[in-house]
């Protein structure tokens, strides 16, 4: 038997809702690209997404550099050098925050996949609501990773 595939995702959640027993919860979520495949069940994981600041810094960078090319532009080109920097800084905290959030491994069922919309339901236990509901304004920076 070979090694799990992991499936790592970009996602929005779209709702968070108790069933029956109140034990589990369903959290229904969207893969922002596409889903390419679902099985009955995953170790589920949630962690810091690097490209997204990566992405950020490097328009930081970019900014910068265009600055630094054609500094006449600017009136007070090292003041906007220094306020980028300090921008640059500030994602670099940002992510650092973001990663006491991560999730680590949980188990998940899948209740339904839903392939047109690229939606997952999955029944999660209640011991990670708490953590899903700190970081569900800002998933953005995160990625989901299925195993």
């Amino acid at each position: 038997m070979g090694k799990a595939k992991k499936q790592q995702m970009k996602f929005k959640i779209l709702s968070l809702s108790a069933n029956d027993k109140a034990k589990d919860w369903v959290m229904k979520i969207q893969n922002t690209e596409e889903l390419p495949e679902a099985k009955r069940s995953y170790s589920i994981n949630i962690k810091v997404d690097d490209q997204y600041f990566k992405d950020k810094i490097q328009k930081k960078n970019d900014e910068a550099k265009r600055i630094e090319e054609k500094p006449d532009m600017f009136a007070d080109y090292k003041n906007k050098l220094i306020e980028i920097a300090g921008e640059i800084q500030e994602i670099k905290e940002e992510k650092a925050e973001a990663s006491e959030f991560e999730i680590k491994d949980f188990a998940a069922i899948v209740k339904k996949a839903d392939f047109e919309s690229d939606v997952l339901f999955l029944e999660i236990p209640e011991k990670v609501i708490t953590d899903i509901i700190n970081l569900r304004h800002n998933v953005d920076c995160y990625v989901v990773n299925l195993k």
